[in-house]
């Protein structure tokens, strides 16, 4: 068995509310890294936009137009 598939297979049994926490870890991870390294605020907004957009491409087109 693939690493690949070992996740996927371990993350069918989460609920709903277990991603959701795993996604607002990420976000206060982030929150994190910004307090502890202040050059990472220093950017200004429209990269934050770029690299988000760039981050959401592939998921959002599996989501969208993957059969």
């Amino acid at each position: 068995m693939s690493l690949s598939k070992w996740f996927e297979a371990r993350a069918k049994k989460l609920h709903w509310y277990e991603w959701w926490m795993v996604k607002w870890s990420a976000v206060v991870f982030g929150v994190f890294i910004a307090k502890i390294w202040p050059p990472v605020l220093s950017l200004d907004w429209y990269w934050y936009l770029i690299i988000s957009l760039i981050l959401a491409l592939i998921p959002g087109y599996k989501y969208l137009f993957a059969k």
